[in-house]
């Protein structure tokens, strides 16, 4: 028996090990997918997809460990607190006890382009020191994820363009704090000597 294949992050999450335990699931502007889930103690570990996914413990407290592709991690969960996973990479968790989070998913295909935009092709999603498995707080990242799930309800172009504006916000953020620059760190010829050149 061959193990199931998922194209996106939706789609595993709708058809996959994770559909039993859902509480909620969102589409913000068909580019950020969010879910809310209560996931039974024990091995919580997932397939490589095309996301980049925030992941935020609700309840905090557990002891969990794993890796999701920025090396291995152990430690406690924090009430709030936010856990960041790579796009493209194998996601491996387990957890001592029930799991209940809140998950937002970023259409790597999708936001590497707004990205490129903003950074001038310098900078990748993929590759980057945004994933170091460790559990981090932002006040910011908090409000405006709050902002978002609300916007998940509602329909029409308002609301896809601030979820777009959301996601844009938790992705400066989020390079803000782990300190990882959307330009390189140093020498070389600016982006536009470049293309002069």
């Amino acid at each position: 028996m061959t193990a199931p294949t998922f194209k996106t992050w939706a789609d595993w999450i709708k058809r996959g090990s994770v559909a039993p335990h859902i509480l909620t699931f969102k589409s913000a502007g068909t580019k950020l997918d969010m879910v809310e889930a209560i996931r039974p103690k024990g091995d919580l570990s997932r397939m490589a997809l095309p996301s980049m996914v925030l992941n935020q413990d609700l309840v905090g407290g557990l002891h969990l460990c794993g890796d999701f592709g920025g090396g291995p991690f152990a430690g406690t969960s924090l009430k709030g607190g936010f856990y960041l996973a790579p796009p493209n990479a194998d996601y491996k968790l387990t957890v001592d006890a029930e799991h209940h989070t809140r998950a937002l998913a970023f259409s790597i295909e999708y936001w590497q382009m707004v990205v490129d935009w903003a950074a001038d092709r310098n900078f990748s999603l993929t590759g980057s020191k945004l994933y170091n498995g460790r559990c981090f707080r932002s006040p910011l990242i908090h409000s405006i994820f709050r902002q978002l799930w609300r916007i998940g309800d509602e329909e029409g172009a308002p609301s896809r363009m601030l979820a777009q504006a959301a996601g844009c916000e938790i992705l400066a953020e989020l390079c803000r704090l782990h300190r990882a620059p959307f330009s390189p760190e140093n020498g070389g010829l600016a982006p536009w000597a470049e293309r002069r050149c």
